[in-house]
């Protein structure tokens, strides 16, 4: 049972590449210790003690799996433009001329500030992390609204539903805008609020600050 373990947990640290290294470093250290101390039979034991539990140490030391990326994490800018970019593919570019895709670039840009703006408040006060991906998540659903709506209203001919489009698409870009100015205005607020070195009040009205802005944002994309 014992051995079945030691060779599990070989196994296991073998496809570390670290493990290689120790290995390596173990041998030149065990030569150079021979040499130093000579090649004497009390010497060659307790070097090699030495190494065989060092190599135990190591390969018994517990080690967790490598951490996939927390697809949630709408800070961590690779998993907020993996998913804007899923936004942005809905939109039909051959359907559009140059002046209609610039206003979509606009949007897209507008965006891409909120998203720094989060991650500024995010290192700014950490407390409010979990307010501003609430945030990030219905500012990502009104950029997918806004590219749903942008293919509709090119394709549709009716004006009532084509009307009924554009106002989805003003209604995002309007939120967009709002988000982007409220956030801006907190962050300034928060750097105030370090200047001044008074956060106790402070605190609690950014939260519902942004609670308010994401209920304004969920209602846009519901309606």
């Amino acid at each position: 049972m014992l051995t079945q373990r030691l060779v599990s947990l070989w196994q296991q640290a073998w496809g570390i590449r670290q493990t290689r290294y120790l290995i390596i470093y173990l041998f030149a250290a065990y030569g150079s210790y021979l040499i130093w101390l000579g090649i004497r039979p009390i010497v060659f034991l307790s070097g090699a003690l030495i190494f065989v539990f060092t190599l135990l140490a190591w390969v018994s030391t517990p080690r967790l799996p490598p951490q996939e990326s927390d697809e949630s994490d709408l800070l961590n800018p690779s998993v907020f433009y993996a998913q804007l970019e899923v936004s942005r593919s809905l939109l039909q570019r051959d359907l559009f001329g140059q002046v209609a895709l610039g206003y979509w670039e606009k949007t897209y840009a507008q965006v891409d500030a909120i998203h720094q703006l989060a991650v500024a408040i995010a290192h700014q006060e950490s407390l409010f992390i979990p307010d501003l991906l609430d945030t990030l998540h219905t500012v990502l659903s009104l950029s997918t609204q806004f590219s749903k709506a942008f293919n509709a209203a090119k394709k549709m001919k009716t004006s009532s539903y084509k009307e009924m489009a554009q106002q989805h698409m003003k209604a995002s870009t309007y939120r967009l805008s709002q988000t982007y100015s409220q956030l801006q205005e907190l962050h300034d607020q928060l750097l105030a609020n370090g200047i001044e070195a008074e956060l106790s009040d402070a605190s609690s009205g950014v939260s519902q600050r942004l609670q308010t802005l994401i209920k304004d944002n969920a209602s846009a994309i519901q309606s």
